[in-house]
């Protein structure tokens, strides 16, 4: 569910954006926040908005025995011929 915010597209704007959260059993999630932040508030927000709009993500498979899991992700915002 990234999306490239258009202001940033417009200034050339890039940064790669360092995410955690904690993913419940039934694919719900609490407490996104930015580790590694790329300095630019509108590629931040819109990693932080990835994540909410991705739920409710697939559920934890039952082989695992975990309530939650921590993730951490790096979401990259690269131009790549204009759009990425």
């Amino acid at each position: 569910h990234k999306r490239f915010p258009l202001l940033a597209v417009k200034r050339g704007l890039e940064g790669r954006v360092g995410i955690r959260f904690l993913l419940h059993r039934d694919g719900q999630v609490e407490q996104v926040e930015v580790m590694k932040s790329s300095k630019i508030s509108l590629l931040d927000q819109a990693a932080m908005r990835a994540v909410h709009d991705g739920v409710p993500f697939p559920p934890i498979p039952e082989s695992i025995s975990e309530d939650f899991l921590v993730i951490e992700i790096t979401l990259n915002f690269e131009l790549r011929g204009g759009f990425s």
